[in-house]
């Protein structure tokens, strides 16, 4: 992979630093090939190649499953990660008394689905953060016989803390409570293997690490968990026999489309397949490797200029694509404002500067961002 080539794919590079992809990526020239080609076949010939669209949903699906090493058939096509998140708090046969157990801090996509349970008489108990992390035992403690799920971020949205979800697994299998993991912040680029690490239900949108678009997001259901799950969101795609309209049988399907109700975002999902391409032909590795070097580079410049670094990142368990830091003795707030001005595209997030380089950004682009934010302290 010669980065310089890559970097023609991205022609925001040419105007921005641009460090913010755990909000929204930017497109890319190999998307906008793959999402024309559809629209040029849409425009010329309306529908008639529809049946091929849907060999392409196919190939998407079974790119999804590969990235998390899951069967296809225990992948969703969804909207958001929401949906995913919803398809589960809303799905599973909750009790009055029963409880659910998220961290503080959570982005609210991962927590409102199961506050919104409270009408049900389901508590629902967050774990203490601790030095910016979500300690396992913490999590565990919560845990007693009523407890039904816990749910958890991978990389948490706000410092890119990333926990041991393979460990965590493990310990809930022991204790018979089920696993949902927001795979938003991680997928596509580090490692998940929902089989390893014992995951019952799993999220996440391409349009952050996955270099896609919003509007397409993709849910796992482990395949002895579908028939837990009340299908609360029924449509005509759910079932065995969609394409007889007039039929009206209601037999689900047996694997994880049955959550795929409706028509799908064509559109999306075309330009999806092409950013996984992209990333496929990069290689995961590498993309990692990438992310990692920048990140860690970043943090040691900001450290050497005094900055107060707000992500964990003692060992490598801990390290994602997120780095947060603040500056002391300045606001932060105006110190972000400033980098925007300057066309740093990054974030401000739980009173820190939030930076999440992906791995076409460079060590250069990561010296010219310390250059401005010297100027400005």
């Amino acid at each position: 992979m010669d980065i310089n080539e890559v970097r023609k794919y991205f022609p925001v590079t040419e105007k921005f630093i641009y460090f913010n992809h755990a909000a929204v990526a930017p497109m890319n020239l190999v998307t906008c090939v793959y999402l024309n080609k559809y629209l040029d076949d849409y425009l010329l010939n309306g529908s008639i190649n529809y049946l091929k669209w849907l060999g392409v949903v196919s190939e998407v699906r079974q790119m999804v499953a590969e990235m998390i090493n899951a069967a296809s058939d225990n992948i969703a096509i969804i909207k958001n990660t929401t949906s995913g998140i919803l398809l589960v708090a809303n799905g599973l046969d909750f009790k009055e008394g029963d409880n659910v157990i998220v961290p503080e801090r959570e982005f609210p996509a991962n927590v409102y689905p199961w506050l919104n349970l409270k009408g049900k008489g389901v508590e629902v108990r967050f774990a203490k953060w601790r030095d910016g992390r979500v300690f396992i035992d913490d999590l565990l403690a919560l845990i007693d016989d009523r407890t039904r799920l816990l749910s958890i971020s991978h990389v948490q949205f706000s410092n890119g803390f990333k926990i041991d979800i393979t460990k965590l697994g493990a310990e809930l299998k022991k204790r018979g409570v089920l696993f949902f993991v927001d795979a938003i912040q991680s997928m596509g680029v580090f490692d998940i293997d929902v089989l390893r690490d014992n995951i019952d239900f799993l999220a996440a949108d391409s349009h952050k690490w996955l270099l896609g678009p919003e509007g397409v997001g993709f849910f796992y259901c482990r395949p002895d968990n579908l028939d837990k799950l009340n299908m609360t969101n029924f449509g005509y795609t759910s079932v065995v026999n969609s394409s007889d309209y007039l039929d009206y049988d209601t037999t689900l399907k047996p694997n994880a489309s049955r959550f795929e109700e409706g028509s799908l975002n064509m559109l999306g999902i075309h330009a999806s397949f092409g950013s996984f391409n992209l990333l496929k032909n990069a290689g995961s590795e590498k993309i990692r490797q990438n992310i990692l070097e920048l990140t860690d580079y970043l943090a040691e410049r900001l450290t050497g200029e005094g900055c107060i670094i707000r992500s964990p990142r003692d060992n490598e368990m801990e390290k994602s694509g997120i780095i947060s830091f603040s500056v002391d003795g300045s606001d932060p707030d105006l110190i972000y404002k400033q980098l925007m001005k300057n066309n740093c595209y990054v974030a401000f997030r739980d009173g820190a500067i939030r930076l999440s380089p992906h791995f076409y950004n460079t060590l250069d682009e990561a010296d010219s961002f310390i250059d401005i934010l010297k100027s400005m302290v």
